[in-house]
């Protein structure tokens, strides 16, 4: 990965951490280069288990009396 040219400025993409969340969540990878595989694939994989926990977890319901 190379660092911010602002004379190529087309040549870059800016990914934010809510982008990078999100990719984490949906299985999606981000583009070459933004992070190391090892370091995308431990993220990939807590974001699976919040979800197998959210999915095991009966829902908790509020009633308004």
């Amino acid at each position: 990965m190379a660092f911010f040219d602002p004379s190529r400025a087309k040549d870059f993409l800016f990914i934010s951490g809510t982008k990078m969340r999100t990719y984490a969540r949906t299985g999606e990878n981000p583009p070459d280069g933004f992070m190391c595989r090892g370091g995308w694939d431990v993220l990939v994989r807590y974001y699976e288990s919040l979800q197998a926990a959210a999915e095991d977890s009966p829902q908790k319901l509020t009633v308004n009396a």
